[in-house]
C-alpha cells in the first residue's frame, strides 16, 4: 500500500500529461513525415488579384473570463500590387472593433483596436487568422501527400501552419495552426478556395481560448 501511495501521484501526473496532448495531431504529423515528398518554395502572397469583399461577421468567445458576442460588417480588401490587405470590422452603426493592415508576409500595422481587443495575444491571433486565410506563410516550406490531399507545412508567427489542399483542384480545404504539437486553431472555408483568394464564407475556431469567428460574404458589396 505504501508503494502504491508513492507511485499513484506519478501515474496521475503521467496520465494528465498524456491526456493533455492532442493525439490526433501526432498521428497526422507521423503520416506527413512518412509520406514527405520534397521541399517546395511556394508563395501564396502573389496568387490573388486585387479584390475586396464585405462579410456579415460574428465573433463569440471569452476575453479575460468575460463572454463577448459581436456582430457587424467585416471588410477584407486586398491589393495585389502592394501586397497589402486591410481588415476592418465595424458594427452597423460604424463603431470600429478593429482595423489593421498587413503587408505580405511580415509587416503589420494596427490603425484602431477596441479596448477589449487591444491585448497582445488577441492582436497576434487576429493577425494570424487573416494572414493564413489569405495563405500568407513564411518559409521554409515542405510538402507532403495524404491520399488525394496535399499538405503544405510552413511557419506562421512562431507556430506551424498546415495548408490542406485538394490535389486535383488546387483549392485549400482547411488550414491548421499547431503550437508545440497541439492543434491551436483551424480555419475552414466554404466552399474550398484557391490560395490567396477571398472565400465565400469562413470560420476560425481557436480551440484553446474558446474564441470563434464566423463570416459570410454579402451578396451585394456596400
Amino acid at each position: 500500500m505504501r508503494f502504491l501511495s508513492c507511485v499513484s501521484p506519478i501515474i496521475l501526473i503521467a496520465l494528465f500529461l498524456f491526456s493533455s496532448c492532442n493525439p490526433s495531431y501526432f498521428l497526422t504529423k507521423k503520416r506527413l513525415h512518412t509520406s514527405e515528398i520534397s521541399l517546395k518554395e511556394i508563395s501564396f502572397c502573389h496568387a490573388a488579384p486585387s479584390q475586396q469583399a464585405w462579410y456579415r461577421c460574428l465573433v463569440n468567445g471569452k476575453i479575460l473570463f468575460k463572454n463577448i458576442h459581436l456582430s457587424g460588417l467585416l471588410l477584407l480588401k486586398y491589393d495585389s500590387n502592394s501586397h497589402t490587405t486591410r481588415a476592418v470590422f465595424t458594427n452597423e452603426l460604424g463603431y470600429t472593433f478593429f482595423d489593421f493592415s498587413l503587408w505580405c508576409p511580415d509587416s503589420f500595422t494596427v490603425h484602431r483596436m477596441m479596448p477589449q481587443f487591444d491585448k497582445p495575444y488577441l492582436i497576434h491571433a487576429l493577425r494570424q487568422d487573416i494572414q493564413l486565410l489569405l495563405g500568407m506563410a513564411q518559409p521554409p516550406f515542405s510538402s507532403s501527400q495524404i491520399s488525394d490531399t496535399l499538405v503544405y507545412e510552413a511557419g506562421s508567427m512562431g507556430d506551424q501552419a498546415y495548408f490542406f489542399i485538394n490535389k486535383n483542384s488546387g483549392k485549400i480545404l482547411h488550414t491548421d495552426v499547431v503550437a508545440k504539437n497541439h492543434l491551436k486553431a483551424r480555419i475552414q472555408t466554404t466552399p474550398a478556395m484557391s490560395p490567396g483568394h477571398l472565400p465565400d464564407s469562413f470560420a476560425v475556431a481557436h480551440l484553446k481560448t474558446n474564441f470563434r469567428i464566423e463570416a459570410k460574404k454579402m451578396e451585394h458589396e456596400e
